[in-house]
């Protein structure tokens, strides 16, 4: 959690809502935390997918191939936003990092 400064100059709390609430697991969890994408995040792989979509209309295309954009280029923008998405990530080493959030506790 971080401040941030309004349009009056004054700060207010910043918080970042993830997909798991870390404060129900007893506690911060740092190393899930930090494994979560943030807005910020999602909107830059949402604007890259977005481009690499677009650039393929005809008008879009021409105007690239004028500027010098290259099809390596357009292959490489894909690999790249599958990475960042995840791709190359196991579901199950997800799943191990957290299973002890979803523990029954000890009696």
């Amino acid at each position: 959690m971080g401040t941030k400064k309004n349009g009056k100059g004054a700060e207010s709390n910043l918080v970042r809502p993830t997909a798991l609430d870390v404060n129900d697991a007893g506690g911060d969890v740092p190393e899930i935390r930090a494994n979560v994408l943030d807005a910020r995040d999602r909107d830059l792989l949402a604007r890259g997918q977005r481009f690499l979509t677009m650039i393929q209309s005809p008008a879009f295309a021409a105007r690239a191939a004028r500027s010098g954009y290259t099809s390596e280029e357009h292959k490489e923008g894909w690999a790249l936003l599958n990475l960042a998405s995840g791709q190359g990530r196991r579901l199950d080493d997800c799943f191990h990092r957290v299973g002890r959030l979803f523990e029954p506790p000890a009696r």
